[in-house]
């Protein structure tokens, strides 16, 4: 999420080389052949076209399919909400429906119906969502969903929502292994897994990530010699940033 951040203030930036680059006012025009008509010698020019004005028409198309896209997934979650059978438990609100997956969506918690007169696996279930519900899990999809309905043409956003995704799970898992057996919340884990989420802003058992979380929970913790080696990452950014403006700086006073 920090890297999230950082990728979108960058841009905003007020960095004298990079406020050099005038990439963005770029257009380029095309001049269409003419056309005679009504048998005269006369011409007629068709204004030129503005492949700039192309592009900023699809990437509206595209925005405006993402959010629609985004709208029919928060109106479904509404309308499986007021169908559903719903009971307290805490701050959570627990939803059950015949169509409903095991999945949370901040501290609304879907289960199948009748779930919750069952025995412990069904309580192991519940456990792991409210785990999602207290970590605010939901609201990191929320973001990168925002994030794909602006950024929808940079691709890398599909990796990065399910790294995002596998990091949740991880997490989770942490926190109900510290609680349960290992070995029975794994065979919970591929009991529940699904081929895929039927929904982008919710959080089910996802059966493709399964063999990676269920590697992460047998893996001994890293040491802190090796934790960090990730602070390392941060003077490498600061001096990217300073070297892109320093690079900048310098061809402008060889210009001048």
């Amino acid at each position: 999420l920090s890297a999230l951040s950082v990728a979108l203030v960058f841009p905003a930036l007020n960095l004298a080389g990079v406020s050099g680059l005038n990439l963005v006012n770029e257009s380029f025009d095309f001049q269409l052949p003419t056309f005679e008509f009504n048998g005269s010698n006369q011409s007629q020019t068709v204004m030129p076209f503005s492949f700039s004005d192309f592009l900023v028409g699809i990437y509206f198309i595209g925005a405006l399919f993402l959010l629609t896209k985004f709208l029919v997934g928060i109106i479904s979650l509404i309308v499986f909400t007021r169908k559903a059978k719903s009971s307290r438990e805490g701050k959570y609100t627990l939803l059950e429906h015949p169509s409903f997956e095991p999945s949370s969506f901040f501290h609304l918690i879907f289960l199948p119906e009748g779930t919750v007169q069952m025995q412990q696996k069904v309580r192991w279930i519940i456990a792991h969502e409210k785990t999602h519900a207290d970590y605010q899990h939901s609201m990191d999809k929320l973001l990168l969903q925002v994030v794909k309905i602006v950024f929808w043409f940079y691709p890398i956003h599909r990796l990065y929502e399910a790294a995002l995704e596998v990091v949740h799970e991880y997490q989770v898992d942490e926190q109900m292994t510290q609680s349960y057996p290992i070995e029975e919340y794994a065979r919970l884990l591929i009991h529940l897994g699904k081929p895929k989420s039927s929904n982008q802003l919710v959080h089910n058992f996802n059966k493709f990530q399964i063999k990676k979380r269920l590697t992460m929970m047998t893996q001994p913790k890293s040491k802190c010699i090796v934790k960090g080696l990730y602070a390392f990452a941060l003077p490498v950014f600061i001096c990217l940033f300073a070297l892109i403006s320093c690079e900048q700086n310098e061809d402008m006073r060889l210009m001048q």
